[in-house]
């Protein structure tokens, strides 16, 4: 179970998953409220009970985009598992709170009583803190076996397009000045990565792996070699040669290349997590 919490987990880097939870759990909160009347909120008019349930949405709508939208990035480093579960369930802690003030200085004359807070408390997290749990683990294990049945039918494909016959034609790769270049056959290529105003070309020569910087961008790169399908930018910072991919693994933080001849694995930008499959046509 340990391992399983530490493992990485990318659910709160999504951020279409962070609007439908913000304004989603908002809509399920108004409901809520208005329909059960917790809180004391069966004893209020209806005037009332519109301006309090007003107060406690409102509330509750501007703290939840505070820590899942400005608070998030700065505050969370690395994701995990557990990291989502502590994280999403803070926002159920914060909203009780919010609601325990927001019921003290409503009836209490501003006078807080412990016992309301455990209430709020014990309310609010008793719903959700089950609920996420659950709905955490069942998202993990549903992600990490989507992207292992993607990665095995991309794995398939590559394997299969390995042994087919392909031009090997010469690209010269120039600086932006066009003073400095590499003149190479394109199965020499392994991948460019950007090094500042500079980008780093990763090749093959005499079955020696070397590199060299020129200074020229990854988007130029990509512009004038658009017609190559082999040219094929991954992410931000890499362009691979798709003919010298030699696997592509997949867990919930997402998909990686595995390179011949290279050790390191090249992360694939998420952007792209839908359109994966699309990698060896």
């Amino acid at each position: 179970m340990k391992n399983l919490l530490n493992k990485p987990y990318d659910l709160l880097e999504n951020i279409k998953f962070r609007y439908i939870y913000v304004f989603g759990g908002i809509s399920f909160a108004l409901l809520f409220l208005w329909v059960f009347e917790p809180f004391g909120l069966y004893n209020l008019g209806s005037h009332l009970k519109i301006i309090t349930i007003s107060l406690h949405i409102g509330c509750g709508l501007f703290l939840l985009i505070t820590q899942f939208f400005l608070l998030q990035p700065l505050i969370i480093k690395k994701y995990t598992v557990a990291i989502t579960i502590i994280w999403i369930a803070l926002s159920f802690f914060i909203l009780g709170f919010s609601g325990f003030i927001i019921n003290a200085y409503l009836f209490n004359s501003g006078v807080f009583y412990f016992g309301h807070f455990f209430l709020f408390q014990g309310i609010i997290l008793s719903i959700g803190i089950i609920l996420i749990s659950l709905t955490v683990l069942i998202h993990y294990n549903y992600l990490l076996r989507k992207r292992l049945t993607v990665s095995n039918h991309i794995n398939k494909q590559i394997k299969e397009k390995a042994i087919e016959k392909f031009e090997n034609k010469i690209i010269v790769l120039e600086s932006e000045t066009r003073k400095d270049y590499l003149e190479l056959f394109l199965d020499n290529l392994l991948y460019i990565t950007s090094a500042d105003n500079y980008v780093d070309i990763y090749y093959m020569e005499n079955q020696t792996l070397n590199h060299k910087l020129i200074r020229n961008s990854l988007t130029k790169i990509c512009n004038k070699y658009s017609d190559l399908p082999e040219i094929f930018r991954c992410h931000k910072s890499y362009i691979v040669n798709k003919r010298k991919i030699e696997s592509i693994s997949g867990n919930t933080a997402g998909y990686k290349i595995k390179l011949s001849n290279y050790k390191e694995y090249i992360p694939v930008s998420r952007e792209l997590n839908s359109s994966i499959k699309t990698l060896t046509s």
